[in-house]
């Protein structure tokens, strides 16, 4: 939810995001009329003071799910160490989250802060990886049994309310082959989830062996989680390796160009690390800046670096003189999200057309993630001549560093 009037002038970002989540709380739930002051929102940004943080915008978007979700089991809690709990309806396991969102984007952090602030009693944080160890080392043991998986969902449920897990992704087939049933058990059991993840749970384990397998799985996540993410943004572990961006990515045959296609999670590990080596360290966060008299959207920028969305670039009402104006301040403009352009997106096609001749005649260092190779970039029949010349120069302006 994004605050009305947050732009207005002397709403500080503090204030807004405290409002924002008043308004959350007002009309994400029917029965939750209550306004009152957030102390998770509080601590978030004690949390941020004290680690000097930058606040970041981006985690607006799950904020107010987490707060939520501390409501919610705050009341499961307290309900559960009644005296006499029976003589109330019971209530339901709070709904789970699912967060997610590209590398460094705070998806930890927010857990640590979640994890520290949330009252159950019978909870654990683990990485998803080691929680799976464990369930396959404990099936191996219970190998004779018929439905082991039933016997370790029900043996978790007594130790645990709540489980928390961290990095959520599947990446082996022995994960994804019982992944449905053991989520399946411990919902049954009334344990309750959150998870945080780099990829959507529609992305889980592309192309994996068997994934069939795994897609009722994800389709239970999805009913049983609230599926939020961290918009794209700078990684805030800046002190990152290039080692490290190398060793996350898939397919690192073309990790180094500044045309990165398709849209997935390998161009998005390399518009990050991108920014981290053209950046001169320091980030700016405001997120809007000021071209020709008209505000104009950013993900993050540097001194002379500018990361923007294809939309707020190329499908808004843009001219030649704005990119201009662009290149009179920045040495390197990167642009995520690029789509095919076809004749339903004419008028986008032609400003990204004009963008990149501006950016070539003035010698821009231009990164760029598309959905689409240079050479199918163009459908667009109004525009074949033009277009040609185009994606001759992202084909030249790709070359590696």
């Amino acid at each position: 939810m994004i605050c009305w009037f947050e732009a207005k002038k002397g709403i500080t970002f503090k204030k807004s995001l405290k409002f924002n989540i008043v308004l959350f709380k007002l009309f994400s739930h029917t029965n939750f009329i209550t306004l009152i002051s957030s102390k998770f929102l509080e601590y978030y940004e004690s949390e941020i003071n004290k680690r000097k943080y930058l606040i970041d915008k981006g985690q607006r978007n799950v904020i107010g799910y987490l707060d939520q979700s501390i409501d919610f089991w705050t009341q499961w809690q307290k309900q559960q160490d009644e005296i006499f709990p029976l003589l109330k309806s019971k209530l339901p396991t709070p709904r789970g989250v699912y967060i997610w969102g590209g590398v460094g984007r705070g998806k930890t952090f927010l857990m640590d802060v979640f994890f520290s602030f949330i009252p159950v009693k019978k909870k654990i944080r683990i990485h998803f990886h080691e929680f799976m160890k464990k369930i396959h080392s404990e099936m191996y043991q219970l190998k004779d049994q018929v439905n082991p998986l039933l016997f370790i969902s029900k043996k978790i449920a007594k130790k645990y309310n709540l489980i928390c897990f961290d990095e959520f992704h599947v990446s082996d087939i022995a994960d994804a082959m019982i992944l449905d049933r053991l989520l399946k058990g411990l919902h049954n059991y009334n344990v309750g989830f959150v998870m945080t993840s780099n990829y959507s749970p529609d992305d889980l384990y592309p192309d994996g062996l068997h994934r069939n397998e795994l897609l009722p799985a994800i389709q239970l996540i999805k009913k049983i989680s609230e599926v939020k993410r961290i918009p794209q943004g700078v990684d805030h572990r800046r002190n990152r390796s290039d080692e490290d961006f190398i060793h996350l990515t898939k397919n690192r045959s073309r990790i180094n160009s500044h045309y990165q296609y398709p849209l997935n999670s390998d161009s998005n590990l390399a518009m990050q690390r991108f920014f981290n080596i053209y950046t001169d360290g320091l980030h700016n966060s405001n997120e809007k800046i000021s071209i020709n008299g008209r505000e104009l959207n950013y993900i993050a920028k540097s001194k002379k670096l500018i990361w923007i969305d294809f939309k707020d670039l190329c499908s808004d009402f843009r001219s030649h003189n704005d990119y201009l104006s662009l290149c009179e301040v920045f040495s390197t403009i990167m642009v995520s999200n690029v789509p095919l352009l076809n004749d339903e997106k004419i008028s986008s096609a032609k400003r990204f057309t004009w963008l990149v001749d501006v950016l070539y005649d003035q010698k821009i260092r231009f990164v760029v993630s598309a959905e689409v190779s240079p050479d199918e970039l163009y459908k667009c029949k109004l525009m074949e001549q033009e277009s040609e010349r185009t994606v001759s120069r992202l084909i030249e302006m790709q070359s590696d560093f």
